[in-house]
């Protein structure tokens, strides 16, 4: 007794199911979501039996029907994987002796001469859902059979050319024109407008690259002016003009008290100043800490440079009195000579104080103690 059957749909699925599922040219599915293959399958190997609410399909094929799903399960894969026809199937496994090869017609070339019988339904994958319909399709109107549309033959002669001689098809069973794809724009017509393209690319690209080209040189520019307007104003490494020497020549360092007031009064001339100043340049050092050391060393002696200080000391008694050095116009000639060197980002007021207040506060120690000594021996006295 034949249990299982293996059918095939109107939309070229195929499918095994029970044979209490199967009336005539109609099948019933059931009502599960397409997403719910688990329990469809369960469905068809429990053999549930129809119910209300279940789907028909119709028109359908019975193609085999074997006596277990394993059975049909290896006829169902037969018939989509080797392409034969169910009564091929049917007749090699009842027939004791092999059959002859059967002949097979080309699926490329198919003639119009070869007789109907020999035309193959048409093959579709395995799919578990077909289109689903509603019950109420039991009523409708059977849909139309399947159009079959055949390939020309191939022509004999070499001589053919597209698209001057036109093909020939059967009108009523095409859903679209064919000499609407035989309609493709002339040589000319492409040809012009590939060009237009491309020379529309070609200006678009030009006129980015202009404009990029055009910001880029005003950036450098404005960099320039701002480089020339940044060395005018800091004048890094290098003088405002040739300075002439000093009207009075300065020995340098000083020793005393009166050769640094004598220098004072040189120095408020403004040339002898700018002198003084291109003078003090010329020493160089790695850092600003270094470069005051060497220029204050070059200026001033350390029993002097002992009777300065950066703000001044007042007292009663003279020798316990230091003049005030931030006063002196030599320290402006300093200032500007490091600014000169190092620029004025890099030389300010308060490094340039540090500086000048850390060599003269070990001034005394440099000259051997002789300013503390004296200092301590005043001291005692009054004592």
């Amino acid at each position: 007794m034949t249990t299982w059957c293996v059918v095939q749909f109107s939309s070229g699925a195929t499918e095994i199911v029970p044979n209490s599922w199967v009336e005539g040219d109609k099948v019933f599915w059931p009502p599960y979501p397409p997403k719910d293959s688990i329990r469809l399958n369960a469905a068809i190997l429990n053999r549930e039996q129809p119910g209300q609410g279940w789907h028909t399909y119709q028109p359908i094929r019975l193609l085999i029907t074997r006596d277990s799903h394993d059975e049909a399960a290896r006829s169902l894969d037969r018939y989509l994987n080797k392409d034969c026809d169910t009564t091929d199937i049917q007749s090699e496994e009842e027939s004791h002796h092999a059959l002859k090869r059967k002949r097979r017609p080309n699926p490329v070339y198919h003639s119009d001469e070869e007789p109907q019988n020999e035309r193959r339904f048409t093959q579709a994958p395995k799919v578990l859902f077909p289109a689903a319909t509603q019950l109420a399709s039991q009523n409708s109107q059977p849909s139309p059979p399947p159009r079959i549309y055949q390939t020309l033959q191939r022509p004999n002669s070499p001589m053919l050319s597209y698209p001057n001689v036109p093909a020939s098809f059967p009108g009523d069973e095409l859903v679209f024109s064919p000499m609407n794809l035989l309609q493709r724009p002339s040589p000319e017509v492409v040809s012009d407008s590939s060009e237009t393209a491309r020379l529309a690319l070609k200006d678009v690209a030009m006129q980015k690259l202009l404009t990029a080209v055009t910001e880029l040189s005003k950036e450098v520019k404005d960099l320039r002016e701002e480089f020339r307007q940044f060395r005018q104003s800091c004048r890094c490494g290098q003088s405002e003009s040739v300075v002439q020497p000093l009207s009075e020549p300065l020995e340098l360092p000083f020793h005393t008290m009166e050769a640094l007031d004598h220098a004072e009064e040189t120095l408020l001339n403004g040339t002898n100043r700018q002198a003084m100043t291109a003078r003090l340049a010329t020493i160089g050092g790695t850092t600003l800490e270094v470069r005051v050391r060497r220029m204050m060393a070059h200026l001033l002696s350390n029993e002097l440079a002992s009777r300065l200080n950066w703000a001044g000391k007042k007292n009663k008694e003279p020798t316990k009195q230091k003049r005030p050095f931030k006063e002196l116009a030599l320290c402006r000639s300093l200032f500007d000579a490091l600014t000169q060197q190092m620029g004025t980002a890099t030389v300010t007021q308060f490094a340039f104080a540090q500086g000048v207040q850390k060599w003269q506060r070990y001034a005394p120690d440099r000259a051997g103690g002789t300013g503390r000594q004296l200092t301590q021996a005043s001291d005692d006295n009054e004592v």
